[in-house]
């Protein structure tokens, strides 16, 4: 099977992208949150929890391996000069040994701590090295500025995984994780194996310069990825791994409230997070024209996903009920409150992460998101202890009020005064 991308294929405007992004990242959400629905009323609650700390435990290995990886695509992937074909295979090759490694090593723990069996020892790598591929897909789509493929691919796979869960729930042990792995795999293999190769012969997409730019040479990559990936596995990897910190130190039912709750307010997160991916491609290529988008961009996010919060906050009992008795009580409630309000207090640090990372300010990411981790972890594992999945989110919350001040401060006195940082060293 191939596909070839013909003709003149246009360059889709900051606008245009950010609009795809968050359009697919909402479409991901609605269906994601119908995936759970159906999960919740299919699968008993005791059992759930431990399968969403499963997935939890894999989609944060996946996620975060994918992290440094795909930050680098969207940063290197449409600048001028970099060499496409060879960054794409770097990746690649970074994504899937580091995805394994790390996956066998959970693994070992996630049987033995979570399911207790020997099948998981398995799974953990297999799915981590699935869901971190299919998230890469995105970050090279991203990349190349084909955001187009975003939605149909992303909806397609989630909309199987509903389907899923359903036919194997009652005759497969671990239903929701299968579900979860089998149609992300095919969508990243269709992604990688056939439309990634086409766009990039295509000669109309984003072009290279005849000599490569050391900026982005493989070691120059290489050092991207570490920095950005450890950065991301000490703020979004902390939030993608909670459900499984609940899980483990609360117990499952704890761990299914927690989860489910994140799984309705984390299309909160879409808003700034999709704006920010194309506003990351976008500077690599023209950083004077996109520089003057970030004020604008911060506005819209903190305008979108302050009203969201607040409709979810107002809506928060009957959105319970959508999954059962078992979440219709005050512990969903709160929960689904509280994520809510971290995801508002994230906004700037998403804008902030998006305008360093087009500039290849890694270090500083870097040092900023491990100062809030040393203090988010044990504020979350305090709190969880006593609070059980309402304390994790409370602990989510005092983390992004660091990351989300912090970010606030550093755009306003940076990126949104006279002078550029694409100008200094």
């Amino acid at each position: 099977m191939s596909i070839t991308v013909s003709g003149p294929q246009p360059r889709s405007g900051l606008a245009g992208d950010s609009i795809a992004i968050v359009l697919t990242y909402f479409l991901t959400a609605a269906a994601g949150m119908l995936f759970w629905i159906v999960a919740a009323r299919t699968i008993p609650a005791h059992e759930l929890g431990v399968q969403t700390a499963l997935i939890s435990l894999i989609t944060t290995i996946g996620t975060v391996t994918a992290y440094g990886v795909g930050s680098a695509y969207k940063a290197m992937l449409s600048a001028p000069g970099c060499v496409r074909r060879k960054r794409l295979v770097d990746g690649l090759v970074i994504t899937v040994v580091v995805s394994l490694t790390v996956g066998t090593l959970a693994g070992q723990f996630a049987g033995e701590a979570v399911a207790g069996d020997s099948i998981t020892a398995l799974l953990v790598p297999a799915g981590a090295l699935v869901l971190a591929l299919f998230v890469l897909k995105d970050a090279a789509l991203i990349g190349l500025h084909a955001t187009r493929w975003l939605p149909v691919l992303n909806l397609v796979s989630v909309l199987v995984k509903v389907g899923l869960v359903v036919l194997l729930a009652g005759w497969l042990d671990l239903p929701a994780v299968w579900a979860t792995v089998a149609p992300a795999a095919a969508t990243a293999l269709f992604a990688f194996a056939v439309l990634i190769p086409a766009l990039v012969k295509d000669p109309n997409g984003v072009p290279s310069q005849d000599l490569p730019d050391p900026r982005f040479s493989r070691r120059a990559m290489s050092a991207f990825v570490f920095r950005d990936g450890v950065a991301s596995s000490t703020s979004f990897g902390l939030i993608l791994v909670l459900p499984f910190i609940t899980t483990w130190l609360a117990g499952p039912v704890a761990g299914a409230t927690l989860a489910i709750a994140m799984a309705v307010a984390q299309a909160l997160d879409f808003v700034p997070d999709g704006a920010g991916a194309a506003l990351t491609s976008h500077m690599a290529r023209e950083p004077a024209a996109a520089t003057f988008h970030v004020r604008r961009i911060w506005l819209i996010s903190t305008v979108l996903v302050g009203t969201g919060a607040m409709v979810l906050a107002i809506g928060s009992p009957w959105v319970g009920r959508l999954f059962g008795d078992g979440y219709s009580g005050t512990d969903f409630r709160a929960c689904l409150i509280m994520v809510a309000v971290g995801s508002v207090l994230r906004v700037p640090y998403s804008i902030w992460m998006a305008v360093l990372r087009a500039s290849l300010q890694t270090r500083t990411i870097l040092r900023v998101n491990t100062v809030a981790f040393v203090v988010s972890l044990p504020t979350i594992v305090c709190l969880t202890h006593y609070w059980g999945g309402f304390g994790a989110a409370v602990g989510l919350a005092v983390g992004s009020a660091l990351l989300g001040g912090f970010a606030a401060w550093d755009l306003k006195r940076r990126w949104l005064g006279i002078i550029s940082p694409f100008n200094t060293c």
